[in-house]
């Protein structure tokens, strides 16, 4: 399944914003970190949630991306997003 939404990425450490999608933008389900894969089943189609994603189903020890330095996610971050789910595909 593709999920659309639009959604905000946050830092939980300090709040700061390191992505952002108003306009709305379609993910295959199974290519996403493990914390969304989770829990989008369980939402229905115009779901509204914040999601708490500790580091183990975020990017884990690597952080994102895990090539560069410095990262926009850096290792072992909590997550937080804010997600509008839109349509499912």
């Amino acid at each position: 399944n593709n999920v659309v939404v639009t959604y905000t990425g946050k830092l939980l450490s300090d709040g700061s914003i390191f992505d952002k999608n108003l306009s709305g933008v379609s993910f295959p389900l199974n290519q996403l970190i493990l914390g969304w894969q989770l829990t989008f089943p369980t939402f229905t189609k115009g779901t509204s949630v914040t999601i708490f994603v500790p580091s183990g189903y975020g990017y884990g020890p690597k952080g994102f991306p895990p090539e560069t330095s410095p990262k926009a996610i850096p290792p072992n971050a909590n997550l937080l997003f804010n997600v509008d789910l839109t349509n499912v595909r």
